[in-house]
């Protein structure tokens, strides 16, 4: 009998190409997701995934099945989002997609309306490019949120893996795997109550200006980055570059003094 474990590793698999990936994204082992899609093959009787040393591929017969579990499990999520349902008042988990466009500036007045309006709502912004979000919406992907969770760019951004790499977090249930694909509508979030993130120094000023949200600095020895200015090797203009750098430098300065 297939199981909606086995669905959900898979789909898992083939949205990332990747046994890693996915087996973090459903906080298991790798072994442990490996083992239920070889059992999900097995009892299908067909091959699902070419597996190589860069990643994974769909099989034909992986595109089809992946297409039809993504169908399988969003029914399974309106089963129960149909039970959590109390009447006509929002409440329970949602996700809301926003464009990048749109999001700073239309967040600020929505996220305390509907904080005020729907208190028992577990609201989960999603700040992607429209395609992506579409995309999304027709898989029907979850909304997960956990209690002082932390609030995280989207994937890609070097930002995200900083911020980890600075916590030491290797597992993700309490980050927002979706994330934001900006500093401003991270903090909106965070200041409605969704969330902590963190910030660099060069931000603060300007995204704090509203004062809606609470800093704290990192104990000694505070996390630094180190942001660089990069030219093709073979480029004529190096001293205009260096030159460049060097206004960059100043502005930043100018912008963020040190105390």
């Amino acid at each position: 009998m297939v199981s909606l474990k086995q669905l959900k590793y898979f789909a898992a698999v083939a949205k990332f190409g990747h046994f890693g990936k996915a087996a973090e994204l459903c906080s298991v082992t790798q072994p442990a997701l490996s083992m239920q899609v070889q059992e999900l093959e097995k009892f299908l009787g067909v091959q699902l995934l070419e597996r190589g040393r860069s990643g994974v591929m769909l099989t034909e017969s992986g595109k089809e099945v992946a297409q039809r579990a993504a169908r399988v499990l969003a029914d399974v999520r309106d089963i129960v989002d149909l039970a959590r349902r109390r009447g006509d008042v929002l409440s329970g988990p949602l996700g809301l997609g926003v464009i990048p466009s749109v999001a700073p500036y239309i967040l600020p007045q929505l996220l305390p309306s509907i904080r005020d309006s729907f208190p028992d709502l577990d609201l989960h912004i999603r700040e992607s490019q429209t395609q992506t979000l579409v995309t999304e919406l027709l898989d029907g992907q979850p909304d997960l949120l956990e209690e002082d969770r932390l609030l995280l760019l989207e994937e890609g951004h070097c930002m995200r893996d900083q911020a980890l790499a600075f916590c030491s977090l290797r597992r993700i249930e309490n980050i927002n795997t979706f994330g934001a694909s900006s500093l401003s509508t991270l903090v909106q979030m965070v200041a409605n109550g969704l969330g902590m993130t963190l910030l660099p120094e060069l931000a603060v000023p300007l995204e704090t200006r509203r004062g809606d949200i609470h800093l704290m600095r990192f104990a000694d020895p505070e996390p630094e980055r180190v942001i660089g200015l990069a030219w093709r090797k073979s480029s004529p203009r190096k001293s205009h570059f260096i030159e460049l750098g060097q206004m960059v430098t100043a502005a930043a300065a100018r912008s963020h003094p040190k105390t």
